[in-house]
C-alpha cells in the first residue's frame, strides 16, 4: 500500500540511487502515530512520510499474550 502512494515522480534525480527508511509505531487502536523519514535526501524522505499518512483506514495492532499493543514498524530503502 505505501508503494502505491509513494510518487516517485516528485523526487529530484540526481542520477545516484537515494534510499529512506520509514519507521512510525502502530497505537493498540490501529492508529498510526510518530511517522518520519531518515536517509540522504529530504524530499525522498518528505515523499515516504506522505505516502504512510496517505493511507486510509485503520492497521491491525500487535499482539502479546492476548493483549493488543503498541508496535514500531519500520520500512526500508524507497528508490
Amino acid at each position: 500500500m505505501i508503494q502505491k502512494k509513494f510518487k516517485t515522480r516528485k523526487i529530484l534525480n540526481t542520477g545516484k540511487k537515494e534510499s529512506s527508511q520509514v519507521t512510525f509505531i502502530v497505537e493498540k487502536d490501529g492508529s498510526i502515530t510518530g511517522v518520519e523519514a531518515f536517509g540522504s535526501n529530504e524530499e525522498l524522505n518528505n515523499e515516504a512520510v506522505k505516502s504512510v499518512l496517505k493511507i486510509k483506514g485503520t492497521w491491525i495492532p500487535g499482539e502479546v499474550n492476548g493483549m493488543k499493543v503498541r508496535g514500531r514498524m519500520k520500512f526500508p530503502n524507497f528508490y
